[in-house]
C-alpha cells in the first residue's frame, strides 16, 4: 500500500471539485439547450449555447494544461469513498457527497412523479424525455462542487492563521 501524502490527498480534493464543476456547466448547458427547445421563436439561443459550450470545455482543458495529473486522481478506491487520512477532508468530502446524494435523490424522485402528473393533466409533450437527468447531474455536482469549492481555501487559511500565532 502506497503512502498517501496529505499532497495527494489535497489534489484529489481539487480534481474532485473541478471535475464536478466541468459536468455541472455541461449538464447545466443541455439542460438549457433542451427546455431552449420549447422557445423556437429565439434564433440566438443555440449560438450562445453552442459559445457557453465551448468556454467550458476550454476552461477544463487550461485547467488540465495547468495541473496535467488532474485526471490521475480519484481512480482509486479509498478516493471514490472519501477515506482521507486528514480529518478536516474527510468530514468535508463526506458532508458533500452526503448532500449532493440527497440532493439527487430528491430531484429523481420528482422527476418520477412530474411526468404522470403531466401526462394526466395536460400533453405529455410538454416534457422532454432528457430534462430530469440532467437536473439531477446538474443539481448534484452543483451541489458537490460548491460544498468542495472552498475547502482547500479555509484549510489553506487555517493553516497560515496557525502559523502567525
Amino acid at each position: 500500500m502506497s503512502n498517501w501524502t496529505i499532497q495527494d490527498q489535497e489534489n484529489s480534493v481539487k480534481a474532485a471539485a473541478t471535475c464536478a464543476c466541468f459536468v455541472s456547466w455541461l449538464s447545466g448547458i443541455w439542460l438549457l439547450e433542451q427546455i431552449s427547445l420549447f422557445w423556437p421563436e429565439l434564433k440566438g439561443v443555440n449560438t450562445t449555447l453552442l459559445i457557453a459550450l465551448l468556454v467550458t470545455v476550454g476552461w477544463f482543458l487550461r485547467k488540465l494544461s495547468q495541473q496535467p495529473s488532474l485526471l490521475s486522481y480519484g481512480w482509486r478506491m479509498r478516493e471514490i469513498c472519501g477515506e482521507f487520512q486528514d480529518e478536516y477532508l474527510r468530514t468535508s468530502f463526506q458532508r458533500a457527497t452526503s448532500r449532493a446524494f440527497y440532493l439527487m435523490t430528491l430531484i429523481a424522485f420528482i422527476g418520477l412523479v412530474t411526468p404522470d402528473v403531466v401526462a394526466k393533466f395536460t400533453d405529455p409533450a410538454v416534457l422532454s424525455n432528457q430534462l430530469f437527468p440532467l437536473l439531477i447531474l446538474l443539481s448534484g455536482n452543483l451541489s458537490f462542487y460548491l460544498q468542495l469549492r472552498g475547502v482547500l481555501d479555509d484549510s489553506a487559511d487555517e493553516t497560515s492563521t496557525g502559523a502567525a500565532d
